[in-house]
Protein backbone atom coordinates (compact mmCIF):
# COMPACT_ATOMS: atom_id res chain seq x y z
CA UNK A 1 0.00 0.00 0.00
CA UNK A 2 1.29 3.46 -0.96
CA UNK A 3 0.44 6.27 0.85
CA UNK A 4 1.27 9.94 0.38
CA UNK A 5 2.08 12.30 2.99
CA UNK A 6 -0.66 13.92 5.05
CA UNK A 7 1.02 17.52 5.53
CA UNK A 8 3.60 17.19 2.10
CA UNK A 9 1.87 14.59 -0.40
CA UNK A 10 5.46 14.74 -2.25
CA UNK A 11 6.54 12.45 0.44
CA UNK A 12 5.07 8.82 0.27
CA UNK A 13 6.00 5.43 1.63
CA UNK A 14 5.14 2.09 0.31
CA UNK A 15 4.93 -1.48 1.91
CA UNK A 16 3.67 -4.27 0.79
CA UNK A 17 2.18 -5.58 4.45
CA UNK A 18 -0.84 -5.90 6.21
CA UNK A 19 0.29 -3.93 9.47
CA UNK A 20 1.35 -0.85 7.06
CA UNK A 21 -2.11 -0.82 5.68
CA UNK A 22 -4.11 -1.33 9.43
CA UNK A 23 -1.70 1.74 10.48
CA UNK A 24 -3.06 3.89 7.50
CA UNK A 25 -6.57 3.22 8.02
CA UNK A 26 -6.35 3.64 11.47
CA UNK A 27 -4.18 7.35 10.47
CA UNK A 28 -7.32 7.82 7.82
CA UNK A 29 -9.78 6.88 10.43
CA UNK A 30 -8.60 9.64 13.33
CA UNK A 31 -8.85 12.24 10.21
CA UNK A 32 -12.09 11.51 9.73
CA UNK A 33 -13.56 11.15 13.47
CA UNK A 34 -11.56 14.71 13.39
CA UNK A 35 -13.16 16.19 10.23
CA UNK A 36 -16.58 15.05 11.72
CA UNK A 37 -15.66 16.40 15.89
CA UNK A 38 -14.77 19.93 14.16
CA UNK A 39 -18.28 19.85 12.13
CA UNK A 40 -20.41 18.56 14.83
CA UNK A 41 -18.64 21.53 17.22
CA UNK A 42 -20.36 24.02 15.31
CA UNK A 43 -23.53 23.26 16.33
CA UNK A 44 -23.17 24.37 19.79
CA UNK A 45 -23.86 23.20 22.52
CA UNK A 46 -28.08 23.30 22.19
CA UNK A 47 -28.04 21.05 19.59
CA UNK A 48 -25.95 18.34 21.17
CA UNK A 49 -22.85 19.31 18.98
CA UNK A 50 -20.51 19.71 21.62
CA UNK A 51 -20.96 16.79 23.30
CA UNK A 52 -20.94 15.21 19.96
CA UNK A 53 -17.31 16.40 19.08
CA UNK A 54 -15.66 15.20 22.39
CA UNK A 55 -17.07 11.61 21.66
CA UNK A 56 -15.46 12.02 18.38
CA UNK A 57 -12.52 13.65 19.45
CA UNK A 58 -11.90 10.89 21.75
CA UNK A 59 -12.66 8.05 19.42
CA UNK A 60 -10.01 10.30 16.92
CA UNK A 61 -7.29 10.00 19.65
CA UNK A 62 -7.63 6.34 20.11
CA UNK A 63 -7.44 5.50 16.09
CA UNK A 64 -4.22 7.45 16.08
CA UNK A 65 -3.04 5.32 18.80
CA UNK A 66 -3.75 2.20 17.22
CA UNK A 67 -1.15 3.08 14.55
CA UNK A 68 1.03 4.36 17.48
CA UNK A 69 1.01 0.91 18.92
CA UNK A 70 1.29 -0.72 15.25
CA UNK A 71 4.28 1.80 13.53
CA UNK A 72 5.76 1.29 17.60
CA UNK A 73 6.22 -2.27 17.42
CA UNK A 74 7.94 -2.15 13.97
CA UNK A 75 10.37 0.08 13.90
CA UNK A 76 11.32 -0.52 18.12
CA UNK A 77 14.25 -3.20 18.46
CA UNK A 78 17.39 -4.00 17.19
CA UNK A 79 16.94 -4.89 13.96
CA UNK A 80 13.30 -3.10 13.39
CA UNK A 81 11.02 -4.54 10.73
CA UNK A 82 10.57 -0.78 8.66
CA UNK A 83 13.00 1.21 9.28
CA UNK A 84 12.27 4.60 10.99
CA UNK A 85 13.77 6.70 8.22
CA UNK A 86 11.30 4.55 5.89
CA UNK A 87 8.01 6.33 7.10
CA UNK A 88 6.59 9.35 5.90
CA UNK A 89 6.88 12.38 8.98
CA UNK A 90 3.40 11.91 9.75
CA UNK A 91 3.77 8.30 10.61
CA UNK A 92 6.53 9.13 13.14
CA UNK A 93 6.06 8.01 16.45
CA UNK A 94 6.76 11.42 17.31
CA UNK A 95 3.97 12.89 15.04
CA UNK A 96 1.60 10.28 16.10
CA UNK A 97 2.15 10.88 19.40
CA UNK A 98 1.53 14.77 19.67
CA UNK A 99 -1.48 14.11 17.17
CA UNK A 100 -3.20 12.29 19.88
CA UNK A 101 -2.29 14.44 22.49
CA UNK A 102 -3.65 17.26 20.24
CA UNK A 103 -7.34 15.37 19.89
CA UNK A 104 -7.71 14.80 23.57
CA UNK A 105 -6.97 18.55 23.28
CA UNK A 106 -9.67 19.21 21.81
CA UNK A 107 -11.90 17.00 23.31
CA UNK A 108 -11.21 18.26 26.86
CA UNK A 109 -11.75 21.79 25.07
CA UNK A 110 -14.91 20.69 24.20
CA UNK A 111 -16.24 19.43 27.62
CA UNK A 112 -14.45 22.73 29.19
CA UNK A 113 -17.51 24.32 26.34
CA UNK A 114 -20.25 22.25 27.43
CA UNK A 115 -19.70 22.60 31.57
CA UNK A 116 -19.48 26.16 30.67
CA UNK A 117 -23.27 25.69 29.17
CA UNK A 118 -24.56 23.73 31.68
CA UNK A 119 -23.62 26.11 34.32
CA UNK A 120 -21.08 24.54 36.53
CA UNK A 121 -18.89 26.05 39.32
CA UNK A 122 -16.29 28.71 37.87
CA UNK A 123 -13.28 26.78 39.51
CA UNK A 124 -14.73 23.31 37.70
CA UNK A 125 -15.06 25.05 34.31
CA UNK A 126 -11.36 26.37 35.35
CA UNK A 127 -10.02 23.26 35.95
CA UNK A 128 -11.39 21.40 32.97
CA UNK A 129 -9.92 24.62 30.80
CA UNK A 130 -6.08 24.35 32.14
CA UNK A 131 -5.90 20.33 31.95
CA UNK A 132 -6.63 21.32 27.73
CA UNK A 133 -4.40 23.86 28.12
CA UNK A 134 -2.25 21.91 29.03
CA UNK A 135 -2.87 19.54 26.64
CA UNK A 136 -2.59 21.77 23.97
CA UNK A 137 1.01 22.59 24.95
CA UNK A 138 2.73 18.75 25.30
CA UNK A 139 1.16 18.49 21.38
CA UNK A 140 2.97 21.71 20.48
CA UNK A 141 5.96 21.15 22.27
CA UNK A 142 5.79 17.63 20.77
CA UNK A 143 5.57 19.13 16.93
CA UNK A 144 8.26 21.71 17.22
CA UNK A 145 10.89 19.68 16.24
CA UNK A 146 8.84 18.60 13.05
CA UNK A 147 8.18 22.38 12.21
CA UNK A 148 9.71 22.07 8.44
CA UNK A 149 7.46 19.41 8.10
CA UNK A 150 4.43 20.77 9.03
CA UNK A 151 5.02 23.92 7.03
CA UNK A 152 3.02 27.24 7.09
CA UNK A 153 -0.51 28.58 6.13
CA UNK A 154 -1.92 31.68 4.90
CA UNK A 155 -4.91 33.56 6.41
CA UNK A 156 -5.48 35.09 9.46
CA UNK A 157 -1.88 35.15 10.96
CA UNK A 158 -0.42 35.92 7.94
CA UNK A 159 1.08 39.24 9.39
CA UNK A 160 2.58 37.62 12.51
CA UNK A 161 3.29 33.27 12.92
CA UNK A 162 0.92 32.12 10.57
CA UNK A 163 2.57 28.60 10.78
CA UNK A 164 0.28 25.47 11.94
CA UNK A 165 2.24 25.80 14.87
CA UNK A 166 1.71 29.22 15.34
CA UNK A 167 -2.12 29.07 15.52
CA UNK A 168 -1.51 25.62 17.78
CA UNK A 169 -0.07 28.23 20.21
CA UNK A 170 -2.27 30.54 19.97
CA UNK A 171 -5.51 27.78 20.41
CA UNK A 172 -3.13 26.45 23.97
CA UNK A 173 -2.66 30.43 25.34
CA UNK A 174 -6.38 31.33 24.36
CA UNK A 175 -7.54 28.59 26.40
CA UNK A 176 -4.98 29.27 29.32
CA UNK A 177 -6.44 32.73 29.24
CA UNK A 178 -10.20 31.58 29.42
CA UNK A 179 -9.12 29.17 32.45
CA UNK A 180 -7.51 31.41 34.86
CA UNK A 181 -10.56 34.21 34.01
CA UNK A 182 -13.14 31.89 35.48
CA UNK A 183 -10.72 31.17 38.14
CA UNK A 184 -10.66 34.46 39.01
CA UNK A 185 -14.24 34.69 39.44
CA UNK A 186 -13.61 31.78 41.61
CA UNK A 187 -11.59 33.57 43.67
CA UNK A 188 -13.97 36.85 43.39
CA UNK A 189 -17.18 34.87 44.98
CA UNK A 190 -15.08 33.89 47.87
CA UNK A 191 -13.77 37.21 48.45
CA UNK A 192 -10.34 36.41 48.01
CA UNK A 193 -9.12 39.28 45.97
CA UNK A 194 -5.76 39.32 46.44
CA UNK A 195 -5.96 35.73 44.26
CA UNK A 196 -8.16 37.33 41.72
CA UNK A 197 -6.05 39.70 41.05
CA UNK A 198 -3.18 37.54 40.62
CA UNK A 199 -5.51 35.08 37.98
CA UNK A 200 -6.34 37.94 36.12
CA UNK A 201 -2.76 39.11 35.71
CA UNK A 202 -1.62 36.12 34.84
CA UNK A 203 -4.73 35.73 31.96
CA UNK A 204 -3.53 39.01 30.21
CA UNK A 205 0.01 37.63 30.34
CA UNK A 206 -1.40 34.78 28.19
CA UNK A 207 -2.92 37.17 25.93
CA UNK A 208 -0.06 39.63 25.64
Amino acid sequence: MRVFGAQKPNKKCEKPTLDWERACLAYNAAAAHGYAAARAQERGVAHGGIREAARLYQLAAGCVDVAFDIVKKQIWGLAPVWPPSSLTPDMSLECLGAMRTLMLAHAQAAFRAKADAEGLGDATVSKIGAQAAKLYGEAHTALAPLRDHLGVEAGLFQSADHSWLGRLRCTELHVAAQAEERAARAHATAREYGLQVARLAAAVSHLS
